[in-house]
């Protein structure tokens, strides 16, 4: 019988025996830490057990999926819509604006 684990990263299932995630490649050996308290915490739970906060892993590339996803909504929009691109472009200006502003908010909290 196979043993499974969670991985650290993007939290699908593996093999234990795996030293990298065969879903996204991320080393299985590196300790990962709570988002809040930032205590060593095991890949496959759900909740830091010294805080009691939700540990899913977020990968680094979750803000860069994040941008791809906003500059091809705003090529489908303007190709949809018939818009200059420069107009949608500007629309989403404030939206990641506001994005950055929170984001460096949240970081600030947490330390």
């Amino acid at each position: 019988m196979v043993e499974h684990k969670i991985c650290n990263s993007c939290r699908h299932q593996i093999k234990r025996e795996h030293t990298f995630c065969m879903h996204c490649g991320v080393s299985q050996n590196k300790e990962i830490n709570c988002p809040t308290c930032h205590s060593p915490i095991a890949g496959d739970t759900n909740f830091c057990t010294k805080c009691g906060n939700k540990t899913t892993a977020k990968t680094k590339d979750s803000n860069l999926n994040l941008i791809l996803v906003m500059v091809l909504t705003s090529i489908v929009i303007s190709l949809a819509l018939r818009i200059p691109i420069q107009r949608v472009v500007f629309f989403f200006v404030p939206v990641v604006i506001i994005w950055i502003v929170h984001s460096l908010l949240k970081k600030i909290e947490e330390s």
